[in-house]
């Protein structure tokens, strides 16, 4: 275990929220500890007891959901509505969310509502639009800087997403198992800063995924970010990538040995862009 992870230990047995819901969140990802739901709900719900509104919110997802804990939607509103009172701004969403499903129920000729993510949003939520059936096309805020784990997963319409050049980490299985997903597009960052990376799994078992276009904004891409992706015959590595994790591109039909000529995999250095074809 390391040294940071000691750390928020030590301050979540003596009660500090902040540490609580940084140690859930860890172990959510399994980021320096292994990947243990039940402790993270645990720690959530410690965070919560004390108002701590994002571990209010990942909770109550938690139990709308049913993701590791017994399904119970009012349980659930209950936190998310806590967490929005104190001006959180998934939380917030997450409600928005919730009325229109209830509201197209209500109103079977009418269809529903696709959810909204508002201009100004900074970090999408773990989780917070996993299997959510409304989404076909996407394209996320400037704003938004975080994507974490799980938050677009297994997502059965979704077909075309853009993000934008200022996301810093599009986190574990963040996409992961949209089987439906075909178009994936990384806009130019406007910044100073090439700084994006693409955690581990972040497009695994997209298996309908066809069209990827990553921009200068990409910096690393890391273990199995595309792995699984069986219909991806074309990629073009930009010259900004430093980085790239050995099985990036495991179980695809992408030939690798383009990269042996710029480094092997683990740190690469690009004098140009790198288009990775197909084997077959």
């Amino acid at each position: 275990m390391s040294e940071a992870v000691e750390c928020f230990e030590k301050a979540a047995d003596l009660g500090c929220a902040p540490a609580q819901f940084t140690l859930a969140y860890l172990y959510v990802r399994g980021v320096g500890v292994r990947q243990d739901l039940s402790k993270a709900i645990d720690l959530f719900k410690k965070a919560a007891d004390q108002g701590h509104a994002q571990a209010q919110s990942n909770l109550g997802l938690f139990y709308i959901k049913g993701i590791g804990v017994e399904q119970d939607l009012e349980k659930g509103r209950e936190l998310v509505q806590a967490a929005a009172d104190q001006g959180n701004a998934g939380a917030k969403m997450i409600l928005s969310d919730m009325a229109d499903i209830l509201n197209s129920s209500k109103k079977a000729d009418a269809p529903a509502s696709l959810p909204e993510i508002p201009e100004g949003t900074t970090v999408i939520n773990s989780m917070q639009f996993c299997e959510n059936s409304r989404i076909v096309n996407l394209v996320i805020p400037d704003s938004v800087r975080v994507i974490e784990s799980n938050a677009f997963a297994k997502c059965p319409n979704l077909v075309n997403v853009v993000i934008p050049g200022g996301v810093s980490v599009i986190g574990n299985y963040a996409f992961g198992g949209c089987a439906n997903l075909q178009s994936v597009t990384v806009k130019e960052n406007d910044g100073d800063f090439n700084m994006m990376v693409i955690d581990s799994c972040a497009f695994s078992d997209c298996t309908s995924l066809r069209n990827v276009r990553l921009s200068q904004a990409v910096s690393r891409i890391m273990d199995s970010a595309f792995s699984n992706c069986s219909s991806l015959t074309s990629l073009t590595i930009p010259k900004s990538v430093s980085y790239i994790e050995e099985r990036a591109f495991a179980n695809t039909a992408l030939e690798m040995p383009y990269l042996q000529t710029v480094g092997d995999y683990g740190n690469v250095d690009l004098d140009n862009d790198v288009t990775l074809r197909s084997m077959f």
